[in-house]
């Protein structure tokens, strides 16, 4: 079988997407309105809606689609489920302070009392905490070579032993909510490790099955009326055992976050029917404008989550504060709701404006900086590997002092020419490096780059001599497997090679020195045409007007992409301010002009 599922799956993002929006209801209608759901059990169809909604439809769909996005990603390593862990462990934390906390401490110098505990405020686990410890507890089970079936089994019997925690008491709200990372300990802990890992491993469950299958529309279509039979006679023995199926997503008394095995076989079958049904109702509109708004609420369903809660939460202050009353009406609630789901999506939108600007600053004072239009490349001796929306996909660290490359036409191939005399490849789409090729013996004086011809069937290097790095040879590999095919200027000890570039009619054209042969210094400095493996013209260049120095400078500035970091001191003491050329000098014009233009 094979994997049909190397790329973001749109039916995916589909129900993240719209459980955005159910999310920002519930929490508008917890937080803004005057139902009370935390002791009355939803008696209108109303409030049986909108905590199905933002039950079922809502935090169980994130955790099991991020189950599936934990089967799919390629930084599927313990350590970077470990680094993932933690970093949404501190980001739920600081949520907690801002929304919650800050506002407890203001009131409290503005006089105002509250009823809310400051310590369960600031350790509440909520989803973004739960989150962070799935990640953690799934990579420590990676780390144990766990199978995902014995994870699910694993997942299945915490919950069974998690529920009886409902029970405890614990008197410190400290060690109440340190426990709750696991338990279900008190009013502060809503998402405990124990009771809901069953989603995301569910969700890595059924990615396992699903990346296998030659076609998921065959498949969604065999899973999906199973689903909803399972569903329908499931529940039918629940309402006639004379169990309230309204348990399994009320407010009321905790019963939602108080998850059982009960309540979990029969929320995951909604899942797994909505992700069919959005395969075949709306996986028409994934290249629309729908689409794309789509994908933007599930990418960013992070952010969008934060600035929800922060939006509500000073809302919430701003009442209090104001004395104004709560919403009564249920379209209001629902009006409300889509209206902060509307600004909080417009804030994000700004915010990665911001964040773009400030990455292209930041990127661009790298040593080195390339795209082939699908990925970046930025160098500062490790090399950090983007996607063209500034997102940072992941780094190479094993190949130090990188800081020169380029990227091989038509292919996701980038090649680095490092400090220690190495040229490394790497397969950029699937974070892998190819090959590592000793250059010289001389470590720390190769610092030029590589040049690739223009068909991409070559790449051009050159490369101080074995154990001379005073001298200088040109070699030449193919881009299919790297070997050496070419090798000129070996035993040249006249000329020393600074500079290649490739124009698009195929020219080569050369930067060089040319030592004395008597004291072995430069003393003439030349731009020529290479052709048929030696200098068939060139021409010397005028040191009375361009100091040989700063022609190096900037080239070297132009082989690093033009970034701010390697912008040459000449030009700054000029009192030129760093900018990327639209018109930038090249050998070519350099030959047929006999000088610089900037």
């Amino acid at each position: 079988m094979k994997n049909t599922c190397s790329t973001r799956l749109f039916e995916v993002d589909c129900v993240k997407a719209f459980a955005v929006i159910y999310m920002v209801c519930i929490h508008v209608y917890e937080q803004l309105s005057i139902y009370d759901h935390a002791n009355v059990m939803p008696d209108s169809p109303f409030r049986i809606a909108i905590e199905f909604a933002g039950g079922p439809l809502a935090a169980p769909v994130f955790m099991f689609c991020m189950g599936m996005g934990m089967v799919y990603t390629r930084h599927n390593k313990p350590a970077d489920f470990y680094k993932r862990g933690i970093k949404l462990l501190l980001t739920g934390y600081a949520l907690n302070f801002f929304r919650q906390t800050l506002l407890q401490l203001i009131g409290l110098l503005l006089g105002i009392e509250s009823d809310l505990d400051i310590i369960g405020g600031l350790l509440n686990v909520d989803i973004l905490i739960f989150a962070g410890m799935s990640f953690l507890f799934i990579g420590l089970m990676k780390q144990i070579r766990v199978k995902v079936l014995i994870m699910y089994i694993i997942a299945i019997l915490l919950q069974a032993i998690s529920i009886w925690a409902v029970n405890f008491n614990i008197g410190s709200m400290a060690l109440q909510c340190i426990a709750g990372l696991l338990l279900p300990t008190g009013k502060w802990v809503a998402f405990p490790l124990g009771l809901w890992l069953v989603y995301p491993v569910s969700g890595m469950l059924f990615a396992e099955i699903l990346r296998t299958v030659s076609s998921r529309s065959d498949m969604y279509k065999k899973v999906m009326p199973v689903s909803a039979a399972f569903l329908v006679a499931y529940s039918s023995i629940i309402i006639y055992s004379g169990h309230d199926i309204r348990c399994f997503f009320a407010l009321c008394k905790d019963n939602y976050y108080h998850q059982s095995l009960l309540s979990t076989l029969w929320i995951i079958p909604i899942i797994i029917a909505a992700i069919c049904v959005s395969y075949f109702l709306v996986s028409s509109f994934e290249q629309t404008l729908i689409g794309r708004c789509i994908r933007y609420c599930s990418i960013n369903l992070n952010r969008i989550y934060i600035i929800q809660w922060l939006l509500i939460a000073y809302s919430v202050a701003a009442i209090t504060v104001t004395g104004a009353g709560k919403i009564s009406s249920p379209l209001i609630v629902i009006l409300a709701g889509v209206l902060f789901w509307a600004a909080t999506v417009i804030i994000n939108a700004i915010y990665m404006m911001i964040s773009a600007k400030i990455k292209v600053l930041r990127m661009r004072s790298f040593n080195g900086f390339y795209s082939n239009g699908k990925y970046k490349v930025g160098m500062s001796g490790t090399l950090w590997v983007y996607d063209m929306k500034d997102n940072l996909l992941g780094r190479f660290t094993e190949t130090p002092y990188s800081y020169v490359g380029a990227f091989v036409p038509e292919k996701d191939i980038f090649v680095s020419h490092t400090n220690e005399a190495h040229l490394v490849v790497y397969d950029i789409a699937n974070m892998k490096m190819l090959k590592k090729i000793k250059t010289c013996n001389c470590d720390g004086s190769e610092d030029t780059g590589v040049i690739i011809s223009r068909d991409g069937k070559h790449l051009y290097c050159i490369q101080a001599h074995w154990n001379d790095w005073l001298k200088r040879r040109l070699v030449v590999y193919d881009t299919e497997n790297f070997e050496i095919e070419k090798e000129y200027f070996s035993n040249e000890s006249i000329i020393n090679l600074k500079e290649i570039e490739i124009e698009e009619d195929g020219i080569c054209y050369v930067l060089f020195g040319e030592r004395n042969e008597e004291s072995g210094v430069i003393e003439s400095y030349f731009v020529g045409i290479f052709q048929d493996g030696k200098i068939v013209e060139k021409r010397k260049l005028d040191l009375k007007r361009d100091n040989w120095m700063d022609i190096l400078m900037y080239f070297s500035w132009k082989r690093s992409g033009f970034t701010k970091k390697t912008f040459p001191l000449f030009l700054k003491e000029a009192g030129i301010k760093y900018a990327i050329p639209e018109n930038p000098c090249s050998l070519k014009s350099l030959f047929e002009t006999g000088h610089m233009e900037y």
